[in-house]
């Protein structure tokens, strides 16, 4: 590194940039320390919670830009207490009271057991914060039983209008949702909706790109007709079917009109009619589980399990496919589907041998 002498012209521009004037630092000392605070706290707000809490162990000056780093990035599970594994109800409500906003992503997990002794209303008082206006990324996880029961909070819909990533757990979503105008990512996991709701919130997120569905009930079938969607991720209950399995748990998926739908991933347990989704590119994975009953369709081209009952039609579009089977013997099955796809250039296939 060149060595910048005193008096030179880029000292001099260092020393004017520098906090109050100062004389830039000798080169064996701390530089990243002398920047201005606000870019400090661009960098701070960038890390992970538990990370840019650290920061605060550096130095003096470091010790309050983590509490003021904007925007916000505050997950409360980092903050759980080593021991314990409590969540600092006290440290969660001073960030942010101290914190002057706007807010980037704020994630709570109330499953995670022992959540503090907390309430509804001191979850609703931290998001109601001013601290998370203009909030872009929301992860909520109710404190639910294995059912969800409670209906999801509706403090955490006065950030509709600025949510580009949403995650909500664990709870029953509202008949009529508010708009999201600006969502690209949306999260449901161990949710109750209706059919009439998931439509309505499909309908009303004009930009939604990534649509992830895993444990639903209250909707035995989900149709998707999104003009922006290009990636769905869909997964059933994997212990439900041994234990409680009723007609209420997402049995299946129509994808009736997806223009831009490129991957269709995680369908281990539920059936899958593809009726238009014309730039389908990735799709997995295709199994024999539950006996071999779960159906695969496009078109008039049935696939069951991974036995091909009916190629009425070949399926062009498809470049990847991930297939999962219980038994070795099955790849002659997995050979004979292969007919369907032509224009194929990747297969993963995953061997699962359940022992009784």
């Amino acid at each position: 590194m060149e060595t910048v002498e005193p008096g030179s012209p880029i000292w001099k521009k260092m020393k004017l940039e520098a906090p109050g004037g100062q004389e830039p630092p000798p080169e064996d000392e701390d530089r990243i320390s002398h920047l201005p605070d606000v870019i400090l706290g661009d960098i701070i707000s960038l890390l992970p919670t538990k990370e840019g809490a650290r920061t605060q162990i550096l130095a003096t000056r470091w010790r309050h830009l983590w509490r003021s780093a904007a925007p916000l990035n505050l997950d409360c599970d980092a903050l759980r207490s080593r021991w314990s594994g409590d969540i600092p109800e006290g440290a969660v409500s001073s960030i942010l009271s101290a914190h002057p906003g706007p807010g980037r992503r704020f994630c709570l997990n109330e499953r995670h057991r022992p959540f503090p002794r907390s309430n509804a209303a001191l979850v609703d008082s931290w998001l109601s914060s001013p601290a998370l206006d203009n909030l872009q990324h929301l992860e909520l996880h109710h404190n639910s039983s294995y059912r969800p029961s409670r209906p999801l909070r509706a403090t955490a819909f006065r950030f509709a209008h600025t949510l580009r990533v949403a995650t909500f757990g664990s709870c029953i979503l509202p008949s009529q949702s508010p708009q999201f105008p600006n969502l690209k990512l949306l999260t449901l996991e161990s949710a109750n909706i209706s059919d009439c709701s998931l439509q309505n919130m499909i309908t009303e997120c004009p930009t939604l790109e990534c649509l992830l569905l895993h444990s639903i009930y209250g909707i035995p079938c989900v149709r998707i007709n999104s003009c922006s969607l290009k990636s769905i991720g869909v997964r059933g209950d994997w212990f439900l079917p041994f234990y409680d399995s009723t007609e209420f748990e997402l049995r299946e998926l129509i994808i009736e009109n997806a223009p831009s739908l490129v991957k269709l991933l995680n369908l281990d347990w539920i059936h899958v009619t593809v009726v238009s989704a014309p730039k389908l590119e990735i799709l997995g994975c295709v199994s024999d589980y539950r006996g071999g009953k779960i159906r695969l369709v496009f078109g008039s081209t049935i696939i069951q399990g991974l036995h091909l009952d009916s190629m009425a039609a070949r399926i062009c579009t498809l470049k990847t496919l991930a297939i999962n089977m219980q038994s070795r013997h099955s790849l002659d099955k997995v050979i004979d589907m292969l007919r369907c796809f032509p224009c194929l250039e990747k297969l993963y296939i995953k061997v699962t041998i359940f022992h009784s």
